[in-house]
């Protein structure tokens, strides 16, 4: 699930405004606006390391996925450089990591190259990739950024070292990352913005929008030219404008489908785009005006439908149903604020298959064992009684996979039965809960 952020980020107005310039100073940051600022992220893995002398070398992490080049003479006597993944804390996303490089405290006589690979994908949008750094007092600045979409990298040369990440400029974005048939979701265009002469990463004081984990603001007039050809390019659905400036659109899913799940990619084209720096490019700029740029919508017919206590809650994110081991059978779903959850776990004493598995709080072999989160709520398949070591009773239900596909394949099923919950550590409440699920199994 990702996470919410709870302050605003980086994005962008290209306005005229922040071409103003101070006659003996660095540009103007509008009123609007300020410079973002984070605390320095927590660690997420080990670090590797390696001691370079003033001959130079390199040093990698994982397959390459951070790469740095230590030219000949940038340290004049042995130095250990590392390289750590950290949390993201300029942009917000479960799937970003950010990259600790150290020393800091050493400046380089000579620039040191770091490269990052990205993982490129039909929304990604290569030519709006930059890498940039997080000082020592917490502010993110850019750096030129050399583009080579053979080997799916970026580089940077600095001559000293702190905290990376690897962001996109100009960003095409849904309000909602996933809707169900008949929904619909809005899809903004957004920019991060830097200040022409400091480089320092902006974020507008009053964000026009969240999804969830960003906040940004739309594209306004100015900071294009021209916005044209909203378009899907593969998969169901439709898509139109949704204000004068074309920097919002309405996608909708189709109300009917014949698979549990899919995808959209939408894509819209710019004119007008400002450069982006880049050393690699012809006159040292990338993005020299048209720019075609795309985005996902996952459409998922799949759910968990849980009625209880007269109303019905149906389940959509986080879904997933497979052998977890090669004997435990698995169905699992949350709501979208994670608020509501179903688990349920089969212990089918060998390959998963149909058919009706009782409950049982000791989860013998051909049994099954369910919880259901509704807030604070904890719902279980019976409860212990008083005493030590306390006796299980176990509800009388039972769970039916009424299809259990192969990998890729449809798992569906259902229950209905009274739940347990504790309320004291002597007294218990029970519950009639029903559940239908039926999704595409993962595994």
């Amino acid at each position: 699930m990702k996470r919410i952020h709870t302050y605003c980020l980086l994005i962008a107005l290209l306005a005229a405004s922040c071409d103003k310039k101070n006659n003996d100073g660095p540009a103007e940051i509008p009123e609007d606006m300020e410079e973002v600022i984070t605390a320095k992220p927590m660690p997420l893995a080990g670090a590797v390391t390696k001691v370079i002398g003033a001959e130079g070398g390199t040093l990698s992490l994982g397959n390459d996925s951070v790469k740095i080049v230590v030219p000949p003479g940038a340290v004049s006597s042995a130095t250990t450089f590392s390289i750590q993944p950290v949390e993201n804390t300029l942009q917000q996303l479960d799937a970003k990591v950010s990259y600790e490089l150290l020393p800091h405290d050493v400046n380089f006589a000579k620039p040191v190259s770091v490269s990052f690979k990205y993982a490129a994908d039909l929304s990604m949008n290569e030519d709006v990739l930059m890498v940039a750094y997080r000082d020592e007092a917490g502010k993110w600045r850019d750096l030129p950024t050399a583009l080579d979409k053979t080997n799916n990298t970026v580089t940077v040369e600095k001559s000293s070292f702190s905290i990376f990440e690897i962001y996109e400029k100009i960003f095409l974005m849904p309000v909602k990352d996933q809707v169900a048939p008949g929904e619909y979701t809005e899809v903004l265009l957004g920019t991060l913005f830097s200040s022409p002469n400091q480089d320092v990463l902006l974020a507008p004081l009053t964000p026009s929008f969240q999804n969830g984990n960003e906040l940004y603001e739309v594209i306004r007039t100015g900071q294009v030219t021209k916005i044209k050809n909203w378009r899907i390019v593969t998969g169901p659905g439709s898509i139109e404008v949704a204000n004068d400036m074309k920097s919002k659109a309405l996608y909708t899913a189709p109300t009917t489908m014949t698979k549990l799940t899919d995808k959209a990619l939408i894509e819209v084209t710019l004119e007008g785009v400002r450069p982006v720096k880049d050393p690699k490019a012809p006159g040292g700029e990338r993005l020299t005006g048209l720019l075609i740029i795309r985005t996902e919508v996952d459409i998922v017919a799949g759910y968990i439908r849980l009625q209880y206590n007269g109303k019905e809650y149906v389940l959509r994110s986080e879904l997933a149903a497979g052998m977890f081991t090669p004997k435990l059978m698995g169905i699992n779903g949350e709501s979208e604020d994670g608020e509501i959850s179903v688990a349920i776990g089969i212990n089918s004493d060998g390959p998963g298959s149909t058919g009706s598995y009782a409950w049982d709080l000791a989860y013998k072999p051909g049994t099954s064992s369910i919880t259901v989160a509704i807030g604070d709520e904890i719902w279980m398949i019976g409860h212990h009684e008083c005493g030590e070591p306390g006796r299980a009773v176990t509800a009388s239900g039972k769970t039916n996979i009424t299809e259990w596909g192969a990998i890729g394949e449809v798992v569906s099923g259902n229950f209905s039965a009274s739940m347990d919950m504790g309320v004291s550590e002597c007294e218990h409440i029970s519950r009639l809960v029903s559940v239908e699920f039926k999704m595409l199994r993962d595994k």
